[in-house]
């Protein structure tokens, strides 16, 4: 990939990880356009922090004990250095004899069981590489307990807690696996409870008495777990996420929940820029705020507790049907350089997209030989988990609250670039995020006169290149569709 950098003469460029592009360019300038963006990093003054868990993947072939073993697939999600992964896949409580995702021994009858075996294959020895805490979620009922509305019984509530209790006892005493977080239920609140009634078995107040049943059966088995949910698929409905931490508030060592972009098919003519699309990545940072206020509301009734949040699934469809285009190239990874920054700002605990692999969402896309290869965000997720862990600091273009698609003076405007910036303890790292749609002239201020490493991001893979930034500014075209990352290593 040619990445012009306007005066700065002939780079050479290497390898340093799997999948870079290698080569020799020389960068040139761009015709003459609009006065450089400028951007200014101020190390000093930190605004928030990225952790470990602060670009985490939901690793949805996880249950398969197939795809595990795959090479290609382990190689892939390694690239990927994820700090969490969860395991979620919706046919998980399906018959494991007859569906490649199931872990249930007879899941219709009343000798239901986990499959021991099938669950010890999909998950031991699994990920080797990957620093990573996980969190394994049950996202519902064995079809024998659950009603033709998809509820759990009254009478199996007890039975589900100790179902939950078995999965821990498998996993981290007979397995030995030490499964840190453990989430139970997943989108209840949008299907099978979706009522804002209470008191009548059918809302969030019901789903709060089943979790606190089976966060008290599986604390019994092991007292070190973390235990969480509900996964609301809808965050903004308070009065839904009241009526369950009214319930389940004492057994919470953390809320989960998601949030997705679109449920609309894809039209290009209504959003040709993906002005739309870019600004709700960027408004990702506003998702957890009516989680806040109803634990708020929650510590004020029954006293404050220490509990965490995951945003643990976000994309840019939650739709899987429409099969979005979007989800599969360089888009992908444009909104996903931006959520994430965007999510770290808000200062979760921890952000996962969804999902590793698949052929609509995945990071990894299956191949025509049963194999993986890497989209482009890979990239993304390689370089933000390599170098954007630490102190957030100010930079010049926020990561949220941009003005896309407001007309000044008969023309459209939006912010171009997007920037966020890291002071890590063994470098300092500042991602450029292109989201204008054409190519971009920014003026870097570092604040000082280093050396530092540039990771040019595209369709086309990661180049690399080492450059001196200059304390008068240094000037960088920055392509369409692409994020320019800059890393200072300490010595």
């Amino acid at each position: 990939m040619n990445c012009a950098r306007k005066g700065l003469g002939s780079v050479r460029f290497g390898s340093i990880a799997q999948g870079l592009l290698v080569g020799t360019v020389l960068l040139g300038a761009l015709p003459a356009q609009a006065a450089p963006i400028d951007v200014t990093v101020d190390w000093q003054q930190v605004t928030g922090k990225a952790t470990k868990y602060s670009y985490g993947v939901n690793v949805f072939q996880g249950v398969r004990p197939d795809i595990v073993r795959n090479r290609s697939y382990r190689n892939g999600v390694k690239y990927m250095q994820p700090g969490m992964l969860r395991y979620h896949h919706a046919r998980m409580l399906e018959d494991s004899s007859l569906t490649n995702e199931g872990w249930v021994v007879q899941p219709t009858t009343s000798a239901y069981a986990w499959d021991r075996s099938k669950i010890a294959r999909a998950i031991m020895w699994t990920y080797p590489g990957v620093d990573a805490d996980r969190m394994m979620n049950i996202p519902g009922f064995p079809a024998y307990m659950r009603d033709a509305n998809g509820r759990l019984k009254p009478e199996h509530y007890d039975d589900y807690a100790e179902f939950c209790a078995d999965l821990v006892r498998v996993v981290n005493q007979e397995l030995g696996q030490q499964m840190r977080y453990w989430e139970v239920m997943n989108e209840l609140d949008s299907n099978a409870y979706a009522t804002d009634e209470v008191g009548t078995g059918r809302g969030m107040d019901e789903v709060g008495k089943i979790y606190r049943l089976a966060a008290q059966a599986m604390r019994s088995v092991d007292p070190s777990i973390k235990i969480g949910g509900p996964a609301m698929g809808n965050p903004y409905n308070t009065k839904r996420l009241m009526a369950f931490l009214d319930v389940a508030y004492e057994q919470l060592d953390f809320v989960s929940f998601h949030s997705y972009s679109t449920f609309s098919a894809f039209d290009p003519a209504s959003d040709p820029q993906n002005w739309g699309i870019w600004q709700s990545a960027e408004n990702r940072a506003y998702v957890a705020n009516p989680v806040r206020w109803a634990l708020g509301q929650a510590s004020q009734k029954f006293g404050p507790r220490d509990i965490e949040l995951f945003h643990n699934e976000f994309n840019i469809s939650s739709n899987y049907r429409f099969n979005d285009p979007r989800m599969k190239d360089e888009r992908s990874m444009i909104y996903d350089a931006l959520a994430f920054a965007a999510i770290a700002n808000s200062g979760v605990t921890g952000a996962l997209a969804w999902n590793e692999a698949d052929g609509i969402y995945g990071k990894l896309a299956p191949t025509n030989d049963g194999n993986w290869t890497k989209r482009p965000a890979t990239h993304v997720f390689n370089i933000y988990n390599r170098y954007f862990r630490g102190d957030i600091v100010k930079t010049s273009a926020p990561t949220r609250v941009l003005d896309s698609g407001k007309v000044i003076r008969g023309e459209i405007t939006a912010n171009q670039v997007t920037t966020f910036g890291v002071l890590g303890p063994r470098s300092k790292a500042l991602a450029l995020i292109n989201r204008s749609g054409s190519d971009q002239e920014v003026r870097v201020f570092w604040g000082d006169r280093p050396k530092v490493t540039s990771y040019a991001v595209s369709k086309d893979g990661v180049t690399q290149a080492r450059v001196r930034l200059e304390r008068s500014g240094t000037t960088q075209v920055i392509p369409k569709d692409t994020v320019l990352f800059l890393v200072q290593p300490y010595r």
